[in-house]
Formats: structure tokens, C-alpha cells, sequence
């Protein structure tokens, strides 16, 4: 009796061609290997494509953005307690017009003429609060590593602003109060501390826009 299987085309032998002669089972495996890989290979273009554009948003976009998010932060810091704490220290002036150490040396000299150590109290009780965070919050910032430097010397004049402003307090107050000859080297101090934060500032922001193109 004849195996039923052979009817089957199971075992040996050459495979049966498809119903409308077209090409073999194993041509068609064939054809459907090499479609698939040319899907395998389009599919690395398009991830070699993405990691492309990502490394360029890191190395151009990216780096732009933590260069622009240190100028808000450095600016918004500025702004919040070393010009706030001017505005108090010089009540009534525009600090616009503030523009290098003769011009604030000349401010400082008029109030402490005049106010002497009520002008110490005004300043220690109203105004200091405003400074003193400044150190801090400049310390805590991560900049890219070309600007640490700059970072590293705005802290400090900050810094040396709130010890020249104690020194200043500290000699309004003592016994002989204001005099004009000896009045000098604290002054000096704190219009030191001024123009140092100053230049720092300015540094930061020059190199920034540098940095972004701006």
C-alpha cells in the first residue's frame, strides 16, 4: 500500500513548485529574508540619523541653553540682592547713574557726613538682609566648566562687598564716628567690593553672548 505522505511531498526529494509555477517555497523565503533586511537596514540609518541630530542638539543647541540659563540665573541673582541692597544703601538715586568708584565714593562720603551712625543703623537693619544670600546662592550654581572661574570671582566680590559693608557699619558706630581723614580706607573697601562684582558681572555676560552668538 502506498504511503499516504508521499502524496504530501513529506521527506526527500525537490520541493513542489507553487500552484501557478511561480517560484519555490525556499525563492520566497529568499526574497522575504533579503526584504527583511533591507528594512533591518533602514531601520540603523534612522537610529544612526537620531543620535546624530541628538549629539548636535548637545554639542550646539544644548550647550547654547546652559550657557543662556546661567546668564538668567547670574542676572536674576544680581538683580535680586546686589541691586536691591544698592537701592537701599543709596535710597533715592538712580543707580544708572552710578557709573565707577568716584561716583559712589561721592554718594557713600554725603550720607555718612550727614547721617553718621544713623546712616550705619539704616543700612545694617534694612539694607544688609538683602546681601547677604548672595554668596550662597552664587556658590550653589553649576556653570559649564569655561565659566567657573567668573562664577568663582562674582562670589567672592560678593563676599568682600558684605565684609567692606560690616568694616564700614562697624567704624560709623565706634567712638569718633565720621571723619573725613580717616573715613577714606573704609570707604575704599566697599567701592572696591562694588566695582570687583561689577567687572565679574559684566565678564560673565560678555562671554555668554560670545558663547551663544548674541
Amino acid at each position: 500500500m502506498a504511503d499516504p505522505d508521499e502524496n504530501l511531498g513529506v521527506g526527500g526529494g525537490t520541493p513542489p513548485m507553487s500552484p501557478l509555477g511561480g517560484p519555490s517555497l525556499e525563492a520566497e523565503e529568499k526574497a522575504m529574508r533579503k526584504g527583511k533586511g533591507r528594512m533591518l537596514a533602514a531601520m540603523i540609518v534612522a537610529v544612526v540619523a537620531a543620535l546624530a541630530l541628538f549629539f548636535f542638539y548637545l554639542t550646539s543647541g544644548g550647550e547654547n541653553e546652559a550657557y543662556r540659563n546661567l546668564g538668567q540665573r547670574v542676572n536674576g541673582l544680581k538683580q535680586e540682592h546686589f541691586d536691591q541692597f544698592w537701592g537701599c544703601a543709596l535710597r533715592g538715586v538712580n543707580l544708572g547713574t552710578i557709573t565707577d568708584n568716584a561716583s559712589l565714593t561721592g554718594q557713600l562720603d554725603r550720607r555718612m557726613m550727614q547721617g553718621g551712625p544713623r546712616y550705619a543703623v539704616q543700612v545694617r537693619d534694612e539694607c544688609m538682609d538683602k546681601l547677604a544670600p548672595l554668596r550662597q546662592e552664587l556658590d550653589s550654581l553649576i556653570p559649564p566648566e569655561d565659566m567657573q572661574a567668573d562664577v568663582n570671582a562674582m562670589a567672592e566680590a560678593a563676599s568682600q562687598q558684605r565684609s567692606a559693608w560690616a568694616n564700614l557699619i562697624a567704624y560709623l558706630e565706634s567712638d569718633e564716628g565720621y571723619d573725613p581723614d580717616t573715613a577714606g580706607e573704609p570707604i575704599t573697601q566697599v567701592a572696591r567690593a562694588w566695582y570687583d562684582f561689577k567687572r565679574a558681572h559684566s565678564a560673565i555676560n560678555a562671554k555668554i553672548r560670545e558663547k551663544i552668538g548674541e
